[in-house]
């Protein structure tokens, strides 16, 4: 299985620069009108805007690639020479890795400009980003805790990318692999909020410090991207049922 982002270095670019673009000037935006207790906090509100646009950042640039080859038969030809289910697999992982580069580099870029070059304009009291699961880290090792928190961010980003390769190889529809995962991600964030259980939410796995303290232990961030996870494996095997199941009617 061949791994090579060729195809992917446009998109990845140019949706890198965007966000990134958009991230900082958001963050400065804040830092003018917001009472700052820890710079990292610029950081985490700024990125916000990103987080809103996870799953389109994470699909629309890149779930066009194997839509295409499939579509244009391509896997088809080149299972001639390789298992069919090797090459997805490899078409996927490329995906993945695209999403996870692009984001976590969206992401740390933007800490570390606004973390050396973005000053807020009022401090408050120090004393509250401590009192968060990992939040003693985010104060005292900013930098690398955006580090380690751009990759997780990268990881998550990716597990969208998945759903609409998922959803790309069951269903020849564009519209449908690009927009459900965005529906999912926000539907999803809406029914739990109105059940009361934003902490399964896959939404709270990719906000940093989303709820309130008392509402968060260190397992919060992991619930949702498990749930996440299995909403993936449920919707492939039965999108795989469906398809064989029209096949066997013709």
């Amino acid at each position: 299985m061949r791994i090579s982002l060729k195809e992917y270095r446009l998109p990845m670019l140019a949706t890198y620069l965007l966000a990134t673009i958009c991230c900082i000037i958001y963050s400065y935006i804040i830092s003018t009108n917001t009472l700052v207790e820890y710079k990292l906090e610029l950081w985490i509100w700024g990125s916000e805007l990103i987080t809103y646009f996870l799953p389109i950042i994470a699909v629309a640039p890149f779930s066009f690639i194997l839509y295409g080859k499939l579509k244009q038969d391509f896997i088809k030809y080149a299972a001639i020479r390789k298992s069919r289910r090797v090459i997805l697999a490899g078409e996927i992982v490329q995906a993945m890795l695209a999403v996870i580069i692009t984001v976590f580099s969206i992401y740390f870029t933007s800490l570390l400009i606004i973390m050396f070059f973005i000053e807020p304009a009022s401090w408050g009291i120090r004393n509250n980003l401590g009192n968060y699961p990992f939040g003693e880290f985010q104060v005292a090792s900013p930098i690398l805790f955006g580090f380690i928190w751009s990759l997780w961010m990268g990881f998550v980003a990716s597990l969208f990318i998945l759903f609409s390769s998922v959803l790309a190889m069951n269903i020849d529809n564009y519209f449908v692999i690009t927009l459900f995962p965005v529906a999912y991600f926000h539907c999803e964030n809406l029914i739990t909020g109105l059940f009361r259980i934003p902490q399964i939410s896959i939404v709270t796995s990719a906000v940093l410090n989303r709820l309130q303290p008392k509402a968060m232990n260190t397992y919060t961030y992991l619930i949702g991207v498990c749930i996440f996870a299995v909403v993936i494996i449920v919707t492939n095997k039965i999108l795989t049922i469906r398809k064989e199941m029209l096949y066997d009617r013709d």
